[in-house]
């Protein structure tokens, strides 16, 4: 049986923290779509989806034709985007990017600070509202637009959460690393 603090129990108190922290940070830098790094990869994407939109266009052939930084996001929102379109998918990833953010962010403040979830919680208000945007090499860790920055965040975070949950253990390892991994993939930046 499991204490009731064990850091693998995701309760009311981290969504809370959740909303809380997103709230805080739309309302402090907003949401945008088809702006900064979006300009890069939303052609490219429409491409993917329709092969016929902007295929004279040389910036989406060359992206088309090589494996690039961006490869492995854009590819990974086609199979969303033909079920809810492009603009639809952008919204979903990033919803979901912004909440593993703060899932990694709260698990790692449970294993910090075991039997404290408000600490946990106010780690992630913090961190995602208040300093967000301080980092090495300018990779937000929560941005106003959808990044390939932002999913890998969310890995790398869960990743580090996993490691000082469980630490040592081969399942744990291997966990972290597959999250790592797949963050590398998304933006190497992040995931190293």
């Amino acid at each position: 049986m499991r204490d009731r603090n064990d850091p693998r129990d995701i309760d009311v108190m981290f969504w809370l923290a959740a909303f809380a922290a997103a709230s805080l940070f739309l309302l402090r830098f907003g949401y945008d779509f088809g702006v900064s790094d979006q300009d890069e990869f939303l052609p490219w994407l429409a491409h993917l989806l329709d092969p016929a939109v902007l295929s004279n266009d040389w910036f989406v052939r060359i992206q088309d034709a090589s494996f690039n930084v961006r490869t492995v996001f854009v590819r990974s929102l086609v199979p969303l985007a033909e079920l809810v379109g492009a603009e639809a998918a952008v919204h979903i990833v990033y919803v979901l990017s912004l909440t593993g953010i703060c899932l990694g962010i709260y698990r790692m403040g449970l294993a910090l600070y075991r039997g404290h979830p408000v600490l946990a919680a106010a780690g992630v208000i913090l961190a995602v509202a208040v300093t967000a945007r301080w980092n090495p090499a300018g990779n937000d860790v929560a941005a106003a637009v959808l990044t390939p920055s932002m999913p890998a965040w969310a890995f790398t975070l869960n990743a580090v959460a996993t490691v000082l949950q469980d630490r040592l253990r081969t399942r744990t390892a291997v966990t972290a690393a597959v999250l790592i991994s797949i963050a590398t993939a998304m933006q190497g930046l992040v995931g190293l």
